[in-house]
């Protein structure tokens, strides 16, 4: 059962913010239909919405997926060693999100999020065009680069490199 969540609504012009409460993707859902528009979702990782809209471009670069098999190597005298099958481990992913306020994207906002999940050790989802990598990911490394920051010291442009490690079930 998806998780049920409030956000606020960014309003037309004219209009004021509103709060929903709701799921995620119903919410997404909801508003399309108000506003006869359909933004290019593109995936998610946990309720970070990867997205292109009249207003938004929320996206990632340079997607890497590392998967690794772990052998035991036994030596033998005068001939090549003998492998042997031990585990598979982890998979491992990295991204990078371009964020930006001329975009439509809060950088400092979405960055201080992408910390928290990381320091709290949050489970979430990757999810990319409908397909669902993995089971549960964790943020194990944020790498942030300030590009651009106004003379009042607000963060207008930022790269945020990302780095997830599976999560398996016990």
């Amino acid at each position: 059962m998806a998780e049920k969540q409030t956000t606020e609504i960014k309003p037309l012009k004219g209009q004021k913010t509103k709060k929903v409460t709701g799921t995620l993707e119903g919410i997404h859902k909801t508003e399309e239909k108000k506003n006869g528009k359909k933004s290019g979702k593109i995936g998610t990782l946990g309720d970070i919405v990867f997205k292109v809209s009249d207003k938004t471009v929320r996206t990632f670069n340079e997607l890497k997926i590392d998967s690794k098999t772990n052998y035991a190597k036994h030596t033998r005298h005068n001939k090549k060693p003998l492998l042997e099958f031990q585990y598979n481990d982890t998979d491992t992913a990295s991204f990078t999100m371009y964020l930006s306020v001329f975009l439509g994207v809060n950088p400092g906002k979405m960055q201080k999020k992408i910390d928290k999940y990381r320091k709290e050790g949050k489970l979430l989802t990757l999810i990319i065009g409908g397909k669902k990598y993995g089971k549960k990911w964790v943020i194990t490394e944020h790498s942030k680069d300030y590009e651009n920051i106004d003379n009042k010291g607000n963060l207008l442009v930022a790269k945020s490199s990302v780095s997830l490690q599976e999560y398996p079930e016990r």
